[in-house]
């Protein structure tokens, strides 16, 4: 009788720890849930975290003008992110924040709450702490850099994407208009770079906006070489501003993530991305990222969504 069981048992490694079971999954943006992360990291790893990343799942995508299904993004997202396996390596803490209130069918009123939860965000950053909203479509990034501006008053925006997001559409709302927004509303404000632009994916209007507004870019073939972006950003980037990061998934090679509403080939190649992040983070005042247009109900999922998350966990784990 004992070689069969009753009920199925799974054999689990007790020395296997996951990024769960270091992340704190906070009520409120209030800063004793900091303190309950750096306390949660230190009981497993007996070692005090360098810094602390603040996860923000936002489930907006009522401004996409193509195939809706980026708000299951940060849902997608989080489930494959904690359950990962922990190296020692991992010098950060994780602080998962609830879920910003979305309206469905309301922009003004989810944009408004999106602004209110990024004032309250911004009350953390004194305690070194890293936001990462996770979209949701890319109109998310204009209420956040809004916040951003009236906090700093001036900062860099570097956006991965394939598209100037720079349009101006009648027919309603689209994502891909926010960047014209920005740029009309603060001007000076925002110095604005972009890499990854794809002319198979863009009219031509949209580059003399670029030049009108004053936003460089470089093309998703310039993007091959890692120098050659390492050179461009430090020509462009001004060193003593604050800079948000804003990475559009659709920016990314096909070959990698193909969960996108608009994927392309000959995007920015995964491995090259990391390396821009990883030097952004070394070399500049980095004050929050967001990663946008990841659409679960499209393409393969499961390759998307691992490539992506790999993606961040070697952000966070640097």
């Amino acid at each position: 009788m004992n070689f069969f069981e009753k009920y199925p048992l799974f054999l689990r490694d007790k020395k296997n720890l996951k990024i769960k079971e270091i992340s704190h999954f906070a009520e409120n943006i209030i800063v004793e849930e900091i303190f309950d992360a750096l306390k949660k990291y230190e009981q497993i790893l007996n070692s005090e975290p360098r810094k602390v990343n603040a996860i923000i799942p936002v489930c907006w995508d009522g401004s996409t003008a193509g195939r809706p299904g980026a708000r299951f993004a940060p849902q997608k997202i989080i489930e494959k992110i904690i359950n990962l396996s922990l190296n020692r390596n991992f010098k950060n803490s994780l602080l998962f924040l609830p879920f910003v209130k979305v309206i469905i069918g309301e922009k003004d009123k989810t944009f408004d709450n999106i602004e209110k939860y990024v004032e309250n965000v911004l009350k953390l950053l004194e305690h070194n702490v890293i936001p990462f909203f996770i979209g949701g479509d890319h109109s998310i990034t204009e209420p956040i850099i809004g916040k951003y501006i009236k906090y700093f008053g001036k900062i860099n925006l570097l956006v991965f994407d394939s598209h100037f997001d720079l349009r101006t559409v009648d027919e309603g709302l689209s994502g891909g208009t926010y960047l014209n927004s920005l740029k009309t509303n603060y001007k000076e404000d925002l110095n604005v770079i972009i890499l990854g632009i794809n002319d198979a994916a863009n009219p031509d209007y949209l580059y003399e906006r670029a030049r009108e507004f004053n936003v460089k870019y470089l093309d998703n073939l310039e993007c091959f070489d890692i120098e050659n972006i390492i050179e461009f950003v430090i020509c462009n980037l001004q060193k003593d501003l604050p800079t948000y990061i804003s990475l559009d998934t659709d920016s990314i090679d096909i070959n990698y993530i193909d969960s996108v509403n608009s994927p392309y080939s000959f995007g920015l190649l995964l491995n090259v991305v990391l390396k821009v992040l990883w030097y952004l983070f070394d070399n500049y005042r980095v004050v929050g990222m967001d990663v946008v247009e990841f659409n679960p109900l499209v393409g393969d999922v499961e390759r998307s969504v691992s490539n992506l998350v790999h993606l961040l966990y070697y952000v966070w784990a640097r």
